[in-house]
């Protein structure tokens, strides 16, 4: 979880997750990393353990 990147295209919104050292185009332009923000209530995440696996959710309101 520590590795987790997040890319970000300024031009369609598409968003990329990655888990390591990668470089990401797309539309012909590298894609720069995301940074984290602090939370809010509209970005609230839960996570729930359900016998031995995590589910994790991203409230997006």
């Amino acid at each position: 979880m520590l590795r987790i990147k997040f890319h970000g295209c300024p031009i369609c919104g598409n968003v990329v997750l990655g888990t390591g050292e990668a470089i990401i185009n797309c539309h012909g332009i590298v894609l720069p990393d995301l940074d984290a923000e602090i939370p809010d209530d509209e970005h609230r995440m839960t996570i729930e353990k359900i016998e031995d696996e995590y589910y994790v959710e991203i409230a997006m309101i």
